[in-house]
């Protein structure tokens, strides 16, 4: 864990990861407080590897946090003593892809992506959401997706985001796609 906390909430995801939300991470014995922390962290027992993922909207400790079958967590009380956290708040963790590629306009290319709601749909765009619709997918059991192909666009050399977005969970992933050429 990259932030040490107490107090905090830890939740069980679809896929086997664990998110780890809030809680106290900076006490001063001397004074007699501590502050709390809006970080979360992904723990993968896969890789068994710690990463950052997006933060809370406040800082709180002693709070609850409950899977959503959208595949979001419902974050709910806790406590902050330098300004009061909202009743209650819906964490969407980013969703992330696993491949990232590299060739010619034109070329046959795939994505995979994990971190979205079991069962939704998912389209993907080259550039912003909402930009060219180059296919969709629909999520696993398990919140990921895989071969989702398309062809790269004729398009200039230059670095693209390949954008994906759930339909349901609101979830989006990026990746950076380098066309080398027309």
């Amino acid at each position: 864990m990259h932030t040490g906390r107490a107090s905090g909430a830890g939740l069980l995801l679809r896929g086997g990861q664990v998110l780890v939300t809030g809680g106290l991470n900076v006490c001063d014995s001397e004074f007699g407080f501590c502050f709390d922390t809006p970080t979360a962290e992904l723990y993968d027992p896969q890789t068994n590897r710690w990463t950052f993922t997006g933060s809370m909207a406040a800082a709180r400790a002693a709070h609850t946090a409950t899977l959503l079958p959208s595949g979001r967590v419902l974050v709910v009380g806790g406590n902050d003593p330098q300004t009061p956290a909202p009743d209650t708040e819906v964490y969407t963790r980013p969703a992330t892809f696993l491949t990232r590629s590299f060739g010619p306009a034109g070329t046959l290319n795939a994505v995979s992506g994990v971190g979205f709601a079991a069962g939704e749909t998912i389209r993907a765009y080259w550039g912003a959401p909402g930009a060219l619709l180059l296919g969709g997918a629909t999520a696993t059991g398990q919140g990921g997706f895989s071969g989702l192909g398309f062809a790269v666009p004729g398009t200039p050399p230059g670095i693209y985001a390949v954008t994906c977005v759930g339909q349901t969970s609101g979830n989006i992933a990026a990746s950076l796609f380098i066309v080398t050429g027309p």
